[in-house]
């Protein structure tokens, strides 16, 4: 089972970095633990456990202007992160709070795009 979401886990990545590469420019993270994640998350999530962010943030090749949406399972978690990426210097991060938020921010970012 470990190695489904280890799997999982990967795709996500390396659609986020596609997604870069298409210039879409945001990305959703849950920082919760991989055993959360792999029980349920957002569509578009990819895992970073809260205590690895500084590090996984640099995997994904996020730019320091990217739209980065973070989420956990009542925000304390992602604000952590958050405070982290703001000290490496990420400047548009945002606490969604949880998996509700986190897709009410996507569904309003997208209908404001259209």
């Amino acid at each position: 089972m470990k190695w489904l979401g280890l799997i999982a886990s990967l795709a996500v990545l390396l659609w986020v970095q596609s997604s870069f590469a298409h210039g879409e420019g945001r990305v959703v993270i849950d920082v919760r633990s991989a055993e959360e994640y792999a029980a349920g998350h957002v569509a578009q999530a990819v895992n970073i456990p809260h205590d690895e962010i500084a590090e996984g943030v640099i995997d994904i090749n996020a730019e320091k202007s990217t739209e980065i949406i973070l989420y956990c399972r009542s925000g304390r978690r992602a604000e952590l992160a958050k405070e982290v990426l703001h000290e490496l210097g990420y400047t548009h991060v945002v606490n969604a709070q949880d998996a509700v938020g986190a897709e009410a921010m996507i569904a309003e970012h997208d209908h404001n795009a259209e």
